[in-house]
């Protein structure tokens, strides 16, 4: 036999001896990383929906490091074959390296690239915007349409059919149609995405529905997952004068809080691509991700709808749907810390409001347990079936602070409850937001306190701009 013919003998490769304990050891690796996931928890995205990223990441690279070791002494591969395994390495490295460095140092944000792929559900209609304080804000002048998913379905894999939508903006970027008519508008609406209603027409959003009920131009100032802080620097970046108008700020329950802490961090890393969430290895793995499926997360309340119910021995029979929840008050009581910077941000907008010949005001929108609890059935062992997890601190706390700081307060609770407890469900029921009737309940309950405290009486018209 020629020398030429034992070395491809050789190469051939060993028995299965041989490549028994290297197996073992594979499928104790893929077992491991199978069975744990990293603790994605719920509410959130993970890597095809089971992993953490850095959990997904640390078991490919033992997988590697056992790819490479497995190739070094179980194959015994030629050193031709290592040379070119290095060069293929070290081709990879060449891209990730400068690509992750290009987002480091903010030349780059891959998410401009990724970031339509894996949020095709949802309603992508702004830009980042430097300086100003703000971290995005709305295209002037656009008109878009397309299907979102409700985000409690999104983020806790309920299933549920895309909604369409269509969304206009102003030329200020801002939920409205305001550009055609030469009338100012009187009253502003300070608010996030319960004030843009982007699951709803326009013509049934917040602002608009107001503007019904008051006889009065309201505008939405309003943009998605914006704090408190936010809604004021938007309301100073449209340059509008606040002589003889209302400000309506719209304090959200449920994340205003968790909002307001999360610009700050923004702030104080004054980053506005921060890596590695911008990096080029992040985005791969965010177009993998999907919603965590949880054991008992995806099990809602009872509701049933008034518009079909019939009283049958005292029991109310018609169509039940089932209703889904993101927040508890306990949820929100674990932010209460930052309660005392929302309330300053509150006070200080007030002020300068009321110093440039303005009104301004406070309306609280609760958030859906606190509405609906007591209204809906939980199934057995649901974390929300025992009683008195809807209320948080901050209702009350936030009631308190605006008699101390006299300024006028308005709670949504009530009038929400009020029309849940007669059959009218006023929240999608897979979403956090307000549907249409709620938004129309909302808008009336607001212009009827309007009407009593006399807050949107104004004996002159507004004027456009500041000068």
């Amino acid at each position: 036999m020629c020398q030429g013919e034992q070395r491809e003998e050789r190469g051939s490769g060993p028995g299965w001896r041989r490549h028994a304990p290297w197996l073992i050891v594979l499928l104790g690796l893929l077992a491991g990383a199978w069975s744990g996931t990293g603790a994605p928890g719920a509410e959130m995205l993970a890597v095809f929906g089971r992993w953490r990223d850095g959990w997904f990441l640390m078991h490919l690279g033992l997988l590697w490091v056992w790819g490479l070791a497995w190739l070094r002494w179980g194959w015994s591969i030629s050193p031709r074959s290592w040379r070119r395994l290095g060069a293929l390495h070290l081709g990879g490295l060449l891209i990730l390296v400068p690509a992750e460095f290009a987002a480091w140092a903010e030349w780059f944000d891959f998410r401009a690239l990724g970031g339509p792929l894996y949020e095709r559900f949802g309603i992508t209609y702004g830009a980042a915007s430097k300086g100003a304080g703000l971290r995005w804000r709305g295209t002037p002048d656009l008109k878009v349409t397309g299907f979102a998913l409700p985000d409690i379905a999104k983020r806790l894999a309920v299933p549920a059919e895309p909604v369409a939508y269509r969304f206009e903006t102003d030329r200020y970027g801002l939920r409205n149609v305001l550009d055609t008519g030469a009338r100012e508008p009187s009253l502003l609406c300070l608010g996030d995405s319960l004030v843009v209603g982007g699951l709803v027409p326009i013509e049934s959003t917040l602002a608009a529905r107001l503007s019904a009920e008051t006889g009065q131009l309201a505008m939405c100032v309003a943009e998605v997952a914006y704090g408190p802080q936010e809604e004021v620097l938007r309301l100073e970046s449209t340059g509008l004068a606040l002589r003889n108008r209302l400000v309506l700020q719209f304090a959200f329950e449920g994340n205003d809080l968790i909002d307001s802490k999360t610009w700050r961090k923004w702030i104080s890393a004054g980053r506005d691509a921060p890596w590695p969430r911008a990096g080029f290895t992040k985005c791969l793995l965010a177009l993998a991700q999907r919603p965590v499926a949880v054991a008992g997360s995806l099990r809602g309340g009872i509701f049933t709808h008034a518009a079909e119910r019939q009283v049958t021995g005292g029991d109310l029979v018609g169509r039940r749907e089932e209703v889904f929840f993101m927040y508890s008050g306990a949820r929100i009581d674990r932010e209460l810390g930052e309660l005392p910077v929302v309330e300053e941000v509150y006070r200080a907008c007030a002020q300068r409001v009321d110093a440039a010949g303005g009104r301004y005001c406070l309306v609280l929108i609760p958030h859906k347990l606190r509405v609906l609890e007591g209204l809906v059935e939980f199934p057995a062992g649901h974390k929300f079936a025992d009683p008195g997890q809807g209320p948080s601190a901050f209702a009350p706390s936030l009631a308190e602070f605006c008699r101390d700081a006299g300024l006028p307060f308005l709670d949504l609770t009530g009038a929400l409850r009020e029309a849940a407890a007669a059959g009218t469900l006023p929240y999608f029921a897979k979403d956090t937001h307000l549907n249409q009737a709620g938004l129309a309940l909302c808008a009336r309950a607001v212009a009827a306190w309007l009407g009593e405290t006399g807050l949107a009486d104004f004996s002159q018209a507004p004027a456009a701009r500041e000068e």
